[in-house]
Protein backbone atom coordinates (compact mmCIF):
# COMPACT_ATOMS: atom_id res chain seq x y z
CA UNK A 1 0.00 0.00 0.00
CA UNK A 2 1.53 3.51 -0.42
CA UNK A 3 0.93 7.02 0.66
CA UNK A 4 0.67 10.02 -1.25
CA UNK A 5 2.85 12.89 -0.79
CA UNK A 6 1.82 15.99 1.34
CA UNK A 7 0.22 13.44 3.68
CA UNK A 8 -1.35 16.07 5.96
CA UNK A 9 -2.59 15.39 9.51
CA UNK A 10 -5.35 17.65 10.06
CA UNK A 11 -6.21 18.63 13.89
CA UNK A 12 -8.80 20.76 15.67
CA UNK A 13 -7.65 22.92 18.16
CA UNK A 14 -9.41 25.48 20.54
CA UNK A 15 -8.17 28.41 21.84
CA UNK A 16 -5.51 29.47 23.33
CA UNK A 17 -3.57 26.25 22.41
CA UNK A 18 -4.14 27.40 18.73
CA UNK A 19 -2.66 30.53 19.76
CA UNK A 20 0.54 29.26 21.89
CA UNK A 21 0.95 26.58 18.67
CA UNK A 22 1.07 29.42 16.27
CA UNK A 23 3.14 31.46 18.16
CA UNK A 24 5.63 28.67 18.82
CA UNK A 25 4.98 28.18 22.60
CA UNK A 26 3.03 25.13 22.90
CA UNK A 27 5.65 22.43 20.87
CA UNK A 28 3.13 19.35 21.53
CA UNK A 29 -0.70 18.43 21.10
CA UNK A 30 -2.01 15.54 23.04
CA UNK A 31 -4.65 12.76 21.42
CA UNK A 32 -6.14 10.41 24.04
CA UNK A 33 -5.02 6.62 23.12
CA UNK A 34 -8.82 5.85 22.22
CA UNK A 35 -10.09 3.60 18.95
CA UNK A 36 -10.66 7.03 16.87
CA UNK A 37 -6.64 8.26 17.48
CA UNK A 38 -5.53 4.62 17.01
CA UNK A 39 -6.95 4.15 14.16
CA UNK A 40 -5.85 7.92 12.59
CA UNK A 41 -1.60 7.19 13.99
CA UNK A 42 -1.16 3.48 13.86
CA UNK A 43 -1.20 1.69 10.78
CA UNK A 44 -4.00 -0.72 11.25
CA UNK A 45 -2.79 -3.48 8.80
CA UNK A 46 0.37 -5.69 8.40
CA UNK A 47 1.80 -4.12 5.63
CA UNK A 48 3.98 -1.08 6.06
CA UNK A 49 2.82 2.34 4.79
CA UNK A 50 6.22 4.53 3.34
CA UNK A 51 7.14 6.60 6.08
CA UNK A 52 5.86 4.83 8.88
CA UNK A 53 8.21 4.02 12.27
CA UNK A 54 7.75 1.56 14.96
CA UNK A 55 7.10 2.90 18.15
CA UNK A 56 7.58 0.98 21.51
CA UNK A 57 4.15 0.91 23.14
CA UNK A 58 4.21 -0.44 26.85
CA UNK A 59 0.28 0.41 27.60
CA UNK A 60 -1.04 -2.69 26.15
CA UNK A 61 -2.78 -4.53 29.42
CA UNK A 62 -4.42 -8.06 28.74
CA UNK A 63 -5.65 -9.84 32.16
CA UNK A 64 -3.75 -6.99 34.12
CA UNK A 65 -0.61 -7.97 32.87
CA UNK A 66 1.47 -5.13 30.63
CA UNK A 67 2.70 -6.26 27.05
CA UNK A 68 5.33 -4.24 25.82
CA UNK A 69 4.94 -4.51 21.53
CA UNK A 70 5.75 -2.00 18.97
CA UNK A 71 3.29 -0.24 17.18
CA UNK A 72 3.86 1.22 13.46
CA UNK A 73 2.84 4.78 13.11
CA UNK A 74 1.55 6.24 10.37
CA UNK A 75 3.72 8.78 8.92
CA UNK A 76 2.24 11.96 7.88
CA UNK A 77 4.16 14.73 5.86
CA UNK A 78 2.43 17.77 7.54
CA UNK A 79 0.13 18.50 10.82
CA UNK A 80 -2.20 21.04 10.28
CA UNK A 81 -3.96 22.64 13.11
CA UNK A 82 -7.39 24.62 12.52
CA UNK A 83 -8.97 26.48 15.37
CA UNK A 84 -12.61 25.14 15.01
CA UNK A 85 -14.59 23.58 11.90
CA UNK A 86 -15.87 26.43 9.93
CA UNK A 87 -14.50 26.78 6.24
CA UNK A 88 -13.03 29.84 7.20
CA UNK A 89 -11.08 28.59 10.35
CA UNK A 90 -7.55 30.20 11.19
CA UNK A 91 -4.95 27.31 9.90
CA UNK A 92 -1.53 26.82 10.40
CA UNK A 93 1.03 23.73 8.89
CA UNK A 94 3.94 22.39 10.29
CA UNK A 95 6.29 20.20 8.75
CA UNK A 96 7.03 15.75 10.27
CA UNK A 97 4.99 15.75 12.52
CA UNK A 98 6.07 12.89 15.04
CA UNK A 99 3.83 11.01 17.51
CA UNK A 100 4.58 9.04 21.01
CA UNK A 101 3.56 7.66 23.78
CA UNK A 102 4.07 10.22 27.08
CA UNK A 103 2.64 11.50 29.79
CA UNK A 104 0.55 15.59 29.68
CA UNK A 105 1.75 18.70 30.23
CA UNK A 106 -0.44 20.41 32.19
CA UNK A 107 0.63 23.79 31.07
CA UNK A 108 -0.27 22.46 27.31
CA UNK A 109 -3.39 20.68 28.15
CA UNK A 110 -2.14 17.19 29.02
CA UNK A 111 -2.77 15.61 32.62
CA UNK A 112 0.78 14.21 34.23
CA UNK A 113 -0.57 11.10 34.83
CA UNK A 114 -2.37 10.03 31.88
CA UNK A 115 -0.41 8.60 29.13
CA UNK A 116 -1.08 10.19 25.59
CA UNK A 117 -0.86 10.27 21.82
CA UNK A 118 1.91 13.19 21.96
CA UNK A 119 2.17 15.09 18.74
CA UNK A 120 5.10 16.80 17.44
CA UNK A 121 6.02 19.16 14.71
CA UNK A 122 8.98 20.31 13.10
CA UNK A 123 9.13 24.08 11.17
CA UNK A 124 5.94 26.30 9.94
CA UNK A 125 5.24 25.79 6.57
CA UNK A 126 2.84 27.77 4.04
CA UNK A 127 -0.83 26.50 3.24
CA UNK A 128 -0.96 26.18 -0.12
Amino acid sequence: MSRKPGTVLHLVVREPWFSMIRDGVKLEEYREDKPYWQTRLIVQRDDQLPGSYKLLYGGNIIGGVSHNMYQVMRGYDFVEFRNGYRPDSPRVRFKTPRVRYDFGKPEWGGDPYTIYFVITWGERVPIK
